[in-house]
């Protein structure tokens, strides 16, 4: 019925919440003795979120970059120190971030521990591309001419930046080569 598919589970079982999330299910469904589970609409293979993070979800990839693993309490309190936050909220972010690949977790006995599942370039990288899409047409060359007019480059800095430049065309021939 309309993509929605209501499991029973047996009351034996424990429901683990962030399992079922991992499995491609949604939320439970009423109360834990409903023991019934709504299954999330979508394909469970597919690749990694690639929209960039907005800036709250970016704002607790920072705690976890920077402390390598935390706790919804952990993040709570050092986003604490800036507003108020709910431990809900916190809690269901982090899960969305699980979901969308940015985060995984251990459990340790009832805790879970989260830590990145993607680099902290990765964000960045997501980040640029939507920039250059937004305020450049989508041209990497318009980003670079305003860059060099506004700021302008210092020769260590063009070198940098030229090196880096035959390091991605080598790996890109490297790429195309290996496919023919």
């Amino acid at each position: 019925m309309f993509g929605i598919h209501i499991f029973p589970i047996f009351l034996e079982e424990t429901i683990d919440l962030p399992t079922l999330r991992r499995q491609n299910y949604l939320h439970v469904v009423g109360n834990a003795r409903s023991g019934k589970v709504r299954r999330k609409k979508g394909n469970a293979m597919a690749g990694p979120d690639k929209t960039p993070l907005t800036d709250a979800q970016r704002e607790i990839m920072e705690v976890v970059w920077d402390n390598n693993e935390v706790t919804v309490t952990q993040v709570r309190d050092e986003l604490g120190k800036k507003r108020d936050v709910a431990r809900n909220t916190i809690q269901t972010m982090i899960v969305r971030l699980e979901e969308r690949g940015w985060l995984k977790h251990r459990e340790e006995g009832r805790t879970f521990w989260y830590s990145a599942n993607r680099p902290r370039t990765a964000s960045l990288g997501a980040k640029v591309a939507q920039m250059v899409d937004r305020l450049f047409g989508g041209s990497p060359e318009e980003m670079v001419t305003a860059l060099m007019e506004y700021r302008g480059l210092s020769p260590e800095e063009a070198d940098r930046i030229r090196s880096m430049i035959d390091e991605a065309e080598a790996k890109e021939t490297k790429k195309k080569g290996g496919r023919s």
